[in-house]
């Protein structure tokens, strides 16, 4: 992500999540620390997030690492996992 506000890239934006009713989204830092988190039946539909903590304060260019689970009831699903580099 490139939070620069070029309207390339600003934003990270999870397709589909929406459909899945009780997904739930976090974003770690490297030290395992939460700065974002979001879940459907609870916060509403998932919206682009701009690489900001809670306060709208923006992160700083690093790597993060989120965890994403669609359906807490069904274990057919996995969770999905990764990494998000900020670069500015």
């Amino acid at each position: 992500m490139t939070p620069n506000a070029d309207g390339i890239n600003d934003t990270w934006d999870i397709l589909g999540v929406n459909n899945y009713p009780n997904a739930t989204i976090k974003v770690f830092n490297i030290q395992g620390q939460i700065i974002f988190e979001h879940n459907t039946s609870n916060d509403g539909d998932f919206q682009p997030w701009p690489a900001t903590f809670s306060d709208g304060q923006a992160l700083p260019a690093s790597d993060y690492y989120y965890h994403i689970i669609l359906d807490p009831n069904n274990l057919n699903v996995s969770p999905l996992t990764g990494a998000l580099i900020i670069t500015y």
